[in-house]
This record gives structure tokens, sequence and C-alpha cells, in this order.
């Protein structure tokens, strides 16, 4: 019954943390908006979890009590704010101080008192240091149960120093019960939490912290120290007591035969035994022990064993000689002597012979904690000082760096170890930097050849015929760009002009850019029609299209001798057409991009054009010009402006000033983010 009033109040404070995680889990505990507040009323609800393990889950012993108050202040200061472990923990003190007035355990009334507070306080100050306000691993659960029970029991020691006797039996026998079953609270709570939380997760391997592995290497060194120290210190006080209790014994028996021989000397008239034993009830060996007469048939005469034959105790032991036995249940150490006509035993309980000896192990016991919990809460604290926080410095400075910061320095100097990892990330940076700048300017060395190949193929010098002015002129928005233009006669009467705009930028896109303009080239020049053309290519560039680039392109045959023209659009801007001295947008159906999706049959359209009649070609990097507001330039703003220009202008003079009105709306410093290409073609006559 009083094991199930221990478990069940252990339960109680297990469960009340699992339903408070579950109320802050769902956010019910944050509509307490102060955070005093709110750990205030968790610290009352906690203590009044203590206050039920005082007054109806404790096992009295003596004038002890057995219970599992401390789990709670622990509980409500690792779970929810050290604040609300120190309210429990007052709580809890103050009735265990006030309960002997109801009948409570007096002995122990300010040592419990005390360590329910310091368990509040303890909680608060591993909280906010050991464990930066978050909550531990399940495994510390021992561990602090551990210290905090260990301080309580020190507290029995320290509260009742002219009682030590009785404050010793009650350690021994409180001692492991308490602590277990304050593991057990916390452990139930720790462990359940940490399933509801993380699920079978929990199970599976994880890469501890440094300072994980640390303080459990420190928890198994101590561990297998304790043992071995607890082990040792047991031998050798068992063997010191033993030889005291020997030496007792020898001295005893030696005395109370001088004392017999004279006795018998003065009168001979009484069997020697009962002389003897008449003087053995009138000793007392140590505190507990006593002397028991025997005849020479080892049977006992007087005391409480009259008539008990001793002779299987002392088999064929010679005298003097400690004999360890187990004597109506009990353990005994015992030693004999032979008399004239008697024999004398000296016997004593085992448990008072090796007082000492257990007074010792408890007091290892207890020690080896408290040295363990100073040097856990020492080197956690100076590892997360000297190593932890540092590493977590070192790592913001490298993920900054590796963010693109290469001007970061790294100044990490807590040790001479963190000195040298610093100037070698420092030392590592700056030697990236020198890499990337000398990567930098050989790119755009070759990136400015690159560049000027492509604009040298580009060429804007169409000498093509007096009867058409050509020009075209492309700006990329890197260094090198995926827009391309062409001009060229195919025979005597019949001219190709040509606009397109491959998708994406810089290197691929040039480079697909010179794929479609050879393919698109060699196919008309073969004479088919463009839209077969058109379809040929659009096959050829679908081929190994890893990258899925595509390319829009207008392009059309101008009949120099009628005006007619005959065109494919393949997706791209329409053109503008000057007609009677209107510029207008030339509306037709677009096919498909080229490079889109192979087996597109492409379809031509035509129009006619006369003597002085004109077709302004552009991509979208014209329409799209922002300025610094992001505002796009836009197709209206352009056909005003072609509207606006003189139009005796030649084709250069209308291109070059397209690009000023774009540069002026777009202003100084803003970066354009695509090609602005343009090519204006000029019907002057016929042929």
């Amino acid at each position: 019954m009083g094991i199930m009033k221990l478990v069940l109040s252990a339960f109680v404070t297990a469960g009340l943390t699992i339903v408070m995680h579950l109320i802050d889990r769902k956010g019910g505990l944050e509509k307490i908006g102060n955070k005093w507040i709110r750990e205030l009323l968790i610290g009352i609800l906690f203590g009044l979890a203590a206050i039920y393990a005082t007054e109806f889950g404790s096992v009295q012993i003596g004038g002890a009590a057995l219970n599992a108050r401390d789990a709670a202040p622990l509980c409500a200061g690792l779970f929810f704010g050290g604040f609300a472990g120190i309210v429990a923990g007052v709580i809890g003190g103050v009735e265990r101080f006030l309960c002997v007035y109801w009948g409570g355990a007096a002995f122990t009334q300010i040592a419990c008192s005390v360590a329910c507070v310091l368990a509040g306080l303890f909680s608060a100050i591993l909280r906010k240091v050991v464990f930066d306000n978050k909550r531990p691993n399940p495994y510390y659960c021992v561990i602090i149960a551990l210290m905090s029970e260990t301080v309580h029991m020190f507290l029995i020691f320290a509260t009742n120093e002219k009682e030590l006797d009785q404050a010793f039996e009650f350690v021994r026998r409180c001692a492991p019960p308490m602590i277990l079953v304050n593991i057990l609270a916390l452990f139930l709570a720790f462990f359940t939490i940490e399933i509801i939380d993380r699920g079978f997760a929990l199970f599976k391997r994880h890469n501890r912290p440094i300072l994980s592995h640390f303080q459990l290497g420190l928890l198994g060194l101590v561990l297998v120290s304790m043992f071995l120290t607890i082990y040792i210190t047991f031998i050798v006080q068992t063997r010191i007591a033993e030889k005291s209790t020997a030496r007792i014994f020898e001295a005893n028996l030696k005395a109370a035969v001088n004392v017999i021989d004279k006795m018998y000397e003065t009168d001979n008239s009484t069997d020697p035994k009962y002389t003897a034993s008449t003087v053995a009830q009138g000793y007392a060996v140590g505190e507990k022990g006593e002397l028991w007469a025997m005849g020479m048939d080892r049977i006992v005469v007087g005391s409480d064993f009259d008539g008990v034959d001793l002779t299987y105790l002392i088999g064929s032991e010679p005298e003097f000689e400690l004999i360890e036995t187990s004597f109506e249940g009990d353990r005994y150490y015992l030693e004999y002597i032979h008399g004239n006509g008697y024999m004398l035993m000296a016997s004593m309980p085992a448990q008072d012979a090796l007082y000492l000896t257990n007074v010792s192990i408890y007091i290892t016991i207890l020690l080896e904690i408290l040295v363990f919990a100073t040097l856990f809460l020492f080197i956690t604290i100076e590892m997360k000082e000297l190593v932890t926080k540092r590493m977590d410095e070192v790592n913001d400075n490298l993920e900054a760096i590796t963010a693109g910061e290469l001007d970061r320095v790294v100044n990490v100097r807590a040790s001479s170890e963190f000195d040298i990892l610093s100037d070698s990330i420092n030392a590592m940076v700056n030697r990236l930097k020198e890499l990337i700048e000398e990567a930098k300017n050989r790119v755009a060395k070759e990136l400015e050849i690159a560049r000027g190949i492509q604009l040298s193929s580009l060429t804007n010098d169409f000498d093509v015929s007096p009867a058409v002015d050509v020009f075209a002129k492309t700006r990329p928005a890197k260094e090198v760009g995926g827009d391309f233009y062409d001009a060229y006669k195919l025979d005597d009467t019949h001219l190709v002009a040509l606009i397109a705009d491959v998708s994406g930028k810089g290197i691929p896109a040039a480079m697909f850019m010179m794929r479609a303009r050879t393919s698109i080239k060699a196919l008309v020049q073969t004479g088919i029609p463009i839209e077969e053309a058109f379809t040929q290519a659009n096959e050829r560039l679908c081929r190994n299209n890893t990258n899925e680039m595509f390319v829009t392109a207008w392009m059309c045959v101008l009949d120099l001798k009628t005006g007619g023209v005959s065109f494919v659009n393949a997706g791209h801007n329409p053109p503008i057409i000057k007609r009677n001295g209107t510029f207008s947008y030339l509306q037709t159906k677009r096919n498909l991009v080229l490079a889109a999706m192979d087996g597109y049959a492409y379809k031509s359209e035509s129009f006619s054009l006369q003597p002085g009649d004109e077709i302004f070609l552009y991509t979208d990097g014209v329409t799209e010009a922002i300025n610094i507001n992001e505002e796009l330039y836009g197709e209206d703003r352009l056909l005003v402006h072609l509207q606006e220009t003189d139009h005796d202008i030649s084709a250069e003079e209308l291109c070059e000033s397209v690009y000023r009105s774009v540069d002026e709306y777009a202003g100084e410093g803003v970066e354009q983010f695509d090609d602005i290409t343009m090519l204006s073609l000029k019907y002057l006559k016929s042929l």
C-alpha cells in the first residue's frame, strides 16, 4: 500500500506535467500574455502537486516521510520556466514545514522544507544556465533527481547534528526509495512528452551535440569511479571494523576470564560455568554486544539463549578467531575463549559492528554524487562558454561567408585553438577572394572575347541593295546575349530579314543562338519556302535540347520588285509597319516558338509594301525595359516614339533614336535584365 501511494504521487506530478505541456503545445498557455503571471499560475499548480505528495502520497518511517514532493518543483522549473519552479518549491516547502502541526513528520521538518525550496531553485538555475531555457533531454532526469535528493539527504544530516545515529538510519532507509520515486516522476514526464513531440523519431540514431558527449562521458566516468570508491571503501572499512571488533572481543573476554578465575579461587564450591554465567551477564561488549557463558559442552548457561548448543556456530574455529555467522535470523560476529571448566563467547550484531562502515559508504555515495553534480555543472557551463557558444559564433560567421559576405572577419578568440581556427578561416576566405577575383578577371576577359566574336558576327553593315535601307543593333544584358538578327539577299530580287530572341541569358543563350541562326539561314538559302525552313529548323533545334531552351523569331522575305512580303512569326513580338507615313502594329496569328515541340508545322502569311514604307523589328528587351520604379517602357510608348520621329531619317537614325528613348526612360543606374535588339528595314524603291 505504501509503495502504491508513492508511485501514485509520482504519476500525479508526471500527469500534470504532460497535461500542461499539451495545453502549451496547442497555444493555451500563450493566451496568458504576461510571462510572469503565466509562470506564477503554473508554479501554483505544481505547488499543489507537491502538497498532494506530502499529504496523500507519503509513507511514514518513524519521524520521516517518503514522498515524491521534490519532483513537482523540478518539473515546473525544467519544463515551464525558472520562476514557476521557484514558486512551486516555495509552496511545497512552506506547506511541508507547517504540516508538522497537523501530524507531519517532525524529525525531518527543516530538511524536507528547505530541500523542496532548493529543488525549485535548482531547476531554475539548470534551465537558465545549463539548458538555455529549453527542455533538457530525457536522460538528464536521472541526474537531476539524483542531485536533488542527494542534497535532501545531506540536509537531514546537517539539521540533526545531535542525533546523527537517527539521521543516518533515516537516510539509510529513505534515500533509495525517495531517489527512485523522484526519478520515476521526472522520467515519466520527460519520456512521455518526448514521445508526444517526436514520435518514433525519438528512437532513431541522432548525432548528439559535443556538449552531450562530454556530459555523458563525465557521467560514465563518475559512475565507474563511484563504484570503485564505494567498493574499496567497503572492503577497507569492513576489515577495519572486523579488526576493531576482534580487539574489543579479546579485551572483554580476557578481562572476564580474570574476574571469573578470581571469583572461583575465592569460592570453588560452585560449578565454574555458573560463575562464568554470572559474570557474563554483567558485561556489555560495545553498545549492543554481550557475553555468553557455556560449559565445555558448548551449551549456553543463562542469558536469553539458556540451553542452546552453539557447537554448530563454533565448529573447529580456534580461540580468539573472529567468526561471522547467522544466528536467530541475524548476522553476528562471535569470538570465544576456554576457561577452567567453562567457555565464554563474545557476540555483537554485524549491523552494529559495521555501523561506521555503513556510514562511510553512505557518506561516500552522497559525496560522490555531489562531486559529480558540481563537475557536471562546472564542465557544462565551461563547455558552453568556451566551446559551444564559440562554435555557434564560428558557424554563424561561416553561414554568412557561404551566403556571400566575403568581407566578414571571424574573430572568435576564446582560446588558442579558436585563435588558430579564426585565423585559418580568415586566411582561407582571403585566399578565396583572391581566387574569385582571379577567376572573375579571367572570365571577364574570356567573355569580352566572346562578346567581340558575337558582335562581329552580328554586323549592322547591310549593303544589300539600293532598293532598301537596313540597320540593326543589339545590346546584350550580359557580356554575351541570346538575341540575334540577320539581313541578306536570297537572289537579285529577294531579301531576307530576321530577328530572334533565345530564352535565357549569357553563354548558354549565346551558344543556342548561334545554333539557331546557322540552322535557319542554311535552310532558307536552299530556296525552300520560309514556313518549311522554320519547320525543319524546329526539328533540328528540338534534338538534344537538354536545357529546354526555345527561340522566338520573326522572319520575312521581301520581293524587291513588287514589295510583296511573305513572313513567319514563331511566337515573337508583332512588328511595327509604317504605311503612308503612319506606324502601326502588324496583328497576325503567332506560330509556336522554335524548339518547344517537334512535329509542329509552321505557316506563313503575307502583306505588301510601297516605296517609303518601313518594317521595324525588335525584341521584348525594348518594350520590357524598366525605370527606377520598375515600370515597363511598353508597346504604346514605343509606337508613340516612332510616330513622333522624323519620317525622313535613315534606318540607323531611327534605331539610335529608339535606343536613346529607352535609355532616357530607364534613367541612370537602372540595370536592364534583357537584351535590347532592333532592326529597321526601309523599302526605298522597287527594282
